[in-house]
C-alpha cells in the first residue's frame, strides 16, 4: 500500500477528457486514428496533394483534437505553414466585422509560424499584413495572391474549426473564393492557399446557397466513432499508469452502450474510475459498468442537453423512427438528414434508420415517457397491497408485477394506445418502462432497454438488487407467432445466462372481434422457465376504476 501511494504521488495520473480539446500530456487520447476521406485517402495524402476538404461530424466527436494534433505533425516540416482558426464566435457579426476579426487571427498565426521556421522573408510578410485590410472575400483572395508572391517555397495549410459559425451573409462569397483559389491552383495559373480543411458538423461540400453548391469540388472526411479496439487502447493507457484494468466484458459493454461515441466513452470512464472504483487496482467489471451506466443515464451534462434539444426539435421524425417498424434510412429526407447530422440516428441493418446507440435510445425514452406518467394513479389495484410486489428478501416479485401491469392496461384501455401513427408494440413497451419506474425508483437497481441487433425489437432488462429480469414484448399475431416469440426469448435467456424470462403479448383487435380476458401462465422449455402474459389493450372507458 505504501508503494502504491508513493507511485501515485510521484507520477501524476492523466484524466479522461470530456470538456475540451485534449492535451495528450494531461488526458488519455486515442492516437493514430485511421481517418480517411470518402476516396480512402488519409488527411496527410489530401494535404500533400493540395486538396481542399471538409471534416465533419456531430459535436464532441474529437474533430478539434484530431486536426490540432495533425497540425502539430505538419509543424515538423518547415515547408508547411499550418494555421488553425475558428469561426465559433462569428455567427452574428456583420460581414466587415467578421473579416476584421478573421484577419487579426489569420495574420497573427501566419507570422508566428514564419518566425518559428526562421523564414528569410518574414519582414516582407509582416509589412504586407500591416498594409492589408480585409473587408470582404475579394480582399481575402488578393492577400493570398500577394503572400504567395513573397513566400513561394512555403505550403500554406489552413484549418477552420466551427466553420458553421460563419455569418450567413459572408458564406457564399467566402466559399466562392475558395473554389476560385482551388481551381486556379489546380490549373497551375495562380498559387493561393495550398490546402484547406473546413471543420464542422455540416458537410460543407454539400451545402447549397441559392440553389448552387459553391464548394462541391472538396473532398469529404467524416470523423468516425471509436472502434472497440480504440476503446481498448484508450482504457489500456489508464491501466498502464494506474494498474487498474478494464475487463474485456466491461470494455465491450461500454462500446456497445455508447456506440463508440467519444464523449460518452470518456465520461463513463470518468464515472467508473472516480466514483465507482476509485483509488484501487481492482479491475473494472461489467457489473461496475452497470452502476456507471445508471449514473450516466440520469445525469445532466452539456452533451445530453444538446442531443435532447435536438430530439425535441426534430421530435416528429425521431418518434417515427422510435415507434414505427422498418423506417428506411434516407439521408436525402430532411428530418433524417438533420438527425443524422447531429449524431442521433444512423444507418442500421437492412438499410433501416435506427437510434445511434443504446444510451441515446434510453435517454429519448426517458424524455417521452414523462408524458405518459399522467395515468400513474391508475397503476395499482386496491386488491393488491403494495408490499406484495416485493419478496421477503426485498427483491421484485416480477410475476405479480407483470400481472398487475396487465390489469392496469385493461383498466386504462385504448386511451394509452391512441397514437395511431405509432407502432402499438412500442407504445406498450414505453408504458411498461413507465410502470416499472414506480418499483425501481430510488432502489439499488436500474432499468435498461436493450436493442437486439438484427431483430429490431426492444427488450427490457431490469436490474434490481443484483437480480436481472429479462422481458420480451410482442403484439399478439396468432399462435404461430407466439411460439416463435417464445423461441426468441429462450435464445435470449441462453445468451444472457439467465434461467427465467417473461413474454408479454399485447392483444389488440378490432371492435367487432371477440377479445379474450387477460391470461397468465408458466411453462418450462429447455430448462428455462417462461412466464407468459397475454394482455387485452382494447379496453373500455366504462371499465376504469379510480
Amino acid at each position: 500500500m505504501v508503494q502504491n501511494s508513493h507511485k501515485e504521488q510521484s507520477v501524476r495520473r492523466r484524466d479522461f477528457e470530456t470538456a475540451s480539446l485534449i492535451n495528450p500530456e494531461e488526458s488519455y487520447m486515442v492516437k493514430d486514428r485511421n481517418i480517411r476521406a470518402t476516396n480512402w485517402k488519409t488527411i496527410k495524402e489530401l494535404v500533400d496533394k493540395g486538396r481542399y476538404f471538409t471534416i465533419f461530424a456531430p459535436r464532441q466527436m474529437g474533430k478539434t483534437t484530431f486536426f490540432s494534433e495533425f497540425c502539430k505533425e505538419l509543424g515538423n516540416d518547415p515547408y508547411y505553414v499550418p494555421v488553425t482558426l475558428s469561426f465559433q464566435t462569428y455567427r452574428k457579426l456583420p460581414v466587415e466585422e467578421f473579416y476584421s476579426e478573421f484577419q487579426d487571427d489569420l495574420f497573427e498565426k501566419i507570422l508566428k509560424r514564419l518566425k518559428e521556421v526562421k523564414c528569410e522573408r518574414y519582414e516582407e510578410v509582416e509589412e504586407l499584413t500591416k498594409n492589408t485590410q480585409l473587408n470582404n472575400h475579394i480582399d481575402f483572395k488578393r492577400f493570398f495572391k500577394k503572400l504567395n508572391g513573397i513566400i513561394t517555397q512555403k505550403k500554406i495549410i489552413i484549418f477552420i474549426d466551427e466553420f458553421d459559425g460563419i455569418p450567413e451573409e459572408a458564406l457564399k462569397g467566402f466559399l466562392d473564393t475558395l473554389r476560385d483559389m482551388y481551381n486556379a491552383h489546380k490549373l497551375g495559373k495562380e498559387f493561393f492557399i495550398y490546402s484547406i480543411g473546413l471543420v464542422g458538423i455540416r458537410n460543407v461540400a454539400e451545402m447549397t446557397i441559392e440553389n448552387v453548391s459553391p464548394f462541391n469540388m472538396a473532398d469529404k472526411v467524416r470523423i468516425p466513432l471509436f472502434t472497440l479496439e480504440e476503446v481498448r487502447d484508450l482504457y489500456s493507457q489508464y491501466t498502464e499508469e494506474t494498474g487498474q484494468p478494464f475487463t474485456e466484458e466491461a470494455s465491450s459493454r461500454i462500446h456497445y452502450e455508447t456506440g463508440g461515441q467519444p464523449f460518452m466513452v470518456n465520461r463513463i470512464a470518468q464515472i467508473l474510475t472516480n466514483e465507482i472504483k476509485p483509488n484501487t487496482t481492482d479491475p473494472i467489471t461489467e457489473e461496475d459498468m452497470e452502476k456507471g451506466l445508471a449514473i450516466l443515464l440520469v445525469e445532466r451534462n452539456d452533451h445530453f442537453t444538446n442531443i435532447m434539444y435536438k430530439a425535441k426539435k426534430y421530435e416528429r421524425k425521431l418518434l417515427e423512427i422510435l415507434f414505427k417498424e422498418d423506417i428506411e434510412y434516407n439521408i436525402d429526407e430532411e428530418g433524417q438528414n438533420e438527425l443524422e447530422m447531429h449524431g442521433l440516428i444512423k444507418k442500421g441493418e437492412f438499410n433501416l434508420a435506427q437510434i445511434s446507440n443504446p444510451i441515446y435510445l434510453k435517454r429519448f425514452l426517458q424524455l417521452y415517457k414523462k408524458r405518459d406518467n399522467s395515468e400513474k394513479k391508475y397503476y395499482f389495484d386496491e386488491q393488491y397491497p403494495t408490499d406484495l410486489f416485493y419478496e421477503k428478501d426485498g427483491l421484485l416479485n416480477m410475476p405479480l408485477i407483470l400481472k398487475n401491469f396487465g390489469d392496469y392496461i385493461e383498466r386504462i384501455g385504448l386511451k394509452l394506445f391512441k397514437i395511431s401513427e405509432h407502432n402499438q408494440e412500442f407504445i406498450g413497451q414505453l408504458q411498461l418502462m413507465c410502470y416499472l419506474d414506480s418499483f425501481i425508483a430510488g432502489g439499488r437497481g436500474d432499468s435498461n432497454i436493450e436493442v437486439v441487433s438484427g431483430n429490431r425489437r426492444i427488450d427490457i432488462k431490469v436490474f434490481y438488487h443484483g437480480r436481472k429480469h429479462i422481458i420480451e414484448m410482442k403484439m399478439w399475431r396468432g399462435q404461430q407467432a407466439h411460439l416463435k416469440a417464445r423461441e426468441q426469448l429462450i435464445s435470449y435467456l441462453k445468451s444472457e445466462n439467465a434461467d427465467e424470462g417473461y413474454l408479454v403479448s399485447f392483444d389488440y383487435r378490432l371492435p367487432d372481434e371477440d377479445l379474450p380476458p387477460n391470461t397468465s401462465s408458466e411453462v418450462e422449455i429447455e430448462g428455462k422457465r417462461l412466464y407468459l402474459y397475454q394482455i387485452n389493450i382494447r379496453g373500455e372507458e366504462s371499465r376504469r376504476t379510480v
